[in-house]
Parts: C-alpha cells; sequence; structure tokens
C-alpha cells in the first residue's frame, strides 16, 4: 500500500484509464460510488450515486481528488476509461 485517498461511502466499482488494456495509463481513477447519501439533493425516488475523480499524477506524486458528480440514474457498473484518439470516429451528416 503506498498511499490511501479518501472516497465517498460504499465504492462499487474503480476505473483507470485504459485500465483493461495491455497498456494501461496511471493517470486518472474514477471511483464508482453506488450512494451519495446526504451529499447530493435527491432526483425523485432515488438518491443519486456518485463519481469521484482522482489525479493519480501517473505514479510520482501525491494522488488527489479533483473532481465529485453526482450521478441521477441507476448504479453505475462497468466502466472504460480510453483516449478518444483511439476512437475510429464516423462523420454522418
Amino acid at each position: 500500500l503506498i498511499q490511501t485517498i479518501p472516497v465517498n461511502y460504499n465504492i462499487g466499482h474503480l476505473s483507470i484509464t485504459e485500465g483493461d488494456t495491455v497498456s494501461p495509463d496511471d493517470k486518472y481513477m474514477v471511483a464508482l460510488n453506488k450512494w451519495s447519501i446526504d451529499r447530493f439533493l435527491t432526483v425523485g425516488p432515488l438518491h443519486p450515486q456518485n463519481f469521484q475523480l482522482s489525479d493519480l499524477k501517473g505514479g510520482t506524486g501525491e494522488a488527489e481528488l479533483i473532481a465529485d458528480m453526482p450521478i441521477p440514474n441507476a448504479e453505475p457498473h462497468y466502466t472504460q476509461i480510453i483516449k478518444a484518439d483511439k476512437l475510429n470516429v464516423l462523420a454522418l451528416y
């Protein structure tokens, strides 16, 4: 264990930039939190979930929380974070 990063209650999943590839990037991590009770306004019958983005600084410095945002829909699950230049975008008009 090198460092702990305080995140919100009950992490459901973690996603690291390009974490499921043969060459993962160690710059960012997103904690996909299941509950954000008492942190954001309710959005209907459910409490919002929340994502917390941490800057890992490529392992060269202290990691820090840089963004925290509510997600109004159901519990987040499996995610991928990839660089936009790896997408083959089709231009449709």
